[in-house]
């Protein structure tokens, strides 16, 4: 959700994304940027993930779709766009909380591509995160660079992103199944919420793990 102005954000297997007013339940944008035939021949039809940048600019949009691109909108204008390739299909999206140039993008081959905004098309870097789709990251919002994975492969990792070499600091199978959804505590540091195929939620408490 955008918190300036009560925007709500969905996506579609359609490729499409909406915006609603979560006050009067109206649709006010419908966006197909998405659409494109030509990659739709290659990739399903199938936007997975959205992530507006709420500590610089919350008009922004990221959206990630399954045809290998990420977009950028706008919102106040949202005719015009700009969008990056990716290796593969977007599975989610994260803007840095301490820096609204840059996002990561996880991928359904495993991997993870880390964009600054300025400079385009290509990524920073790509991790190797996983053997499976990296189906949701989450950035730590009380410790600058790090960020969580969790992936097909049932596995959860934290990275230190620092100085744009990814070190793996942490890794944990929290015996879930299939990690479909992460989420670092706003109020605690240490505290991540893992979901999984399973049915069950996980709480990894890091501060047993080593990490400073």
């Amino acid at each position: 959700m955008c918190i300036y102005s009560n925007c709500l954000a969905s996506v579609s297997a359609d490729n499409r994304v909406k915006i609603w007013d979560v006050v009067t339940g109206n649709c006010n944008i419908t966006m197909d940027h998405h659409l494109d035939e030509a990659r739709n021949k290659l990739f399903k039809k199938m936007v997975q993930a959205v992530a507006w940048n709420l500590h610089t600019a919350p008009w922004v949009l990221l959206s990630g779709s399954s045809d290998g691109t990420v977009a950028s909108k706008d919102t106040r204008e949202p005719l015009t766009s700009f969008t990056w390739p990716v290796r593969a299909g977007v599975k989610s999206l994260a803007w840095d909380p301490y820096c609204g140039f840059y996002f990561v993008a996880s991928l359904e081959d495993g991997t993870v591509e880390y964009f600054d905004v300025r400079m385009a098309p290509a990524s920073i870097f790509t991790l190797d995160a996983h053997t499976k789709a990296v189906t949701s990251v989450s950035y730590n919002q009380l410790e600058h660079n790090i960020l969580a994975t969790g992936s097909l492969d049932q596995t959860v990792k934290v990275w230190d992103l620092s100085n744009n070499q990814p070190t793996c600091i942490a890794s944990k199978n929290p015996s879930v199944g299939d990690i479909f959804s992460i989420s670092f505590s706003n109020d605690d540091r240490f505290m991540l919420a893992i979901g999984g195929k399973m049915g069950k939620l996980h709480i990894w408490d890091m501060s047993h793990s080593g990490i400073s």
